[in-house]
């Protein structure tokens, strides 16, 4: 029990906001930021340090080091700071002091530019969330979709993907099928067949074109099957 009390916060925590984490890749930075973001609503609840329509915090590097964030070294405190200043997530000032010589910076957080960053940073994830099953709809199509090659058929499929700029969602993208089959070959799925021109999203034309395909493919194995056993029928009468 005594080691539970040691190690369990009795006092008030650290945290931090993994997407936060994600966003601004560090784990100290987000940390940092919570944690003036909890003074700044300490403040506001006691409606003290209001300047120029902002809530600010005040401090020390010295000062957040011990009280705040002493399981890290003094510079990197500093440095830490001063990095959330760079990326101008955090605003400092040091006119407020009432004293001239008064060099104890105040703080505030710029809520604007942390939603812009995260907003940039949530349309990245969703491009590449999309990007990534584009990817995974071509691969399916290219290697998944079943064709039949029988009785010296000869097919020639070529699917040429138009891929959309870095950074931009692949929808709303065209995709051009276009397949040449010679006679008596069992497989041809409509799509192909027309050779048009599918420009609404990418992948649900790739999943429609690979439902066509298994729809065919099933076909000509109930048409092979049917044939089969009909071959094994007559060939019992005749026997």
């Amino acid at each position: 029990m005594i080691y539970d009390n040691m190690l369990l916060f009795s006092e008030e925590p650290l945290v931090m906001s993994r997407p936060l984490v994600r966003l601004l890749k560090s784990e100290k930075e987000a940390i940092v930021l919570q944690q003036i973001h909890y003074w700044l609503q300490v403040n506001k609840r006691k409606k003290v340090n209001y300047r120029d329509g902002r809530y600010w915090t005040y401090n020390s590097v010295k000062s957040w080091h011990e009280e705040n964030f002493d399981i890290w070294s003094y510079d990197t405190v500093k440095r830490t700071l001063a990095q959330l200043e760079n990326k101008g997530l955090l605003i400092t000032c040091k006119s407020y002091n009432p004293k001239g010589y008064d060099q104890t910076k105040w703080y505030t957080i710029d809520y604007d530019k942390l939603a812009s960053l995260y907003g940039e940073y949530s349309l990245e994830r969703s491009d590449k969330s999309q990007n990534d099953h584009c990817a995974e709809s071509h691969n399916a199509l290219v290697h998944d979709a079943p064709m039949e090659m029988s009785n010296g058929d000869q097919m020639h499929h070529t699917m040429v993907h138009h891929a959309p700029d870095r950074g931009a969602p692949c929808t709303n993208q065209y995709l051009r099928l276009s397949s040449k089959i010679l006679p008596e070959s069992s497989f041809s799925a409509p799509a192909m067949r027309d050779n048009r021109m599918l420009s609404h999203d990418t992948s649900q034309a790739m999943d429609f074109i690979i439902n066509e395909s298994q729809n065919e493919w099933n076909e000509l194995n109930r048409n092979s099957s049917q044939k089969i056993a009909n071959m094994s029928k007559h060939k019992r009468k005749r026997q």
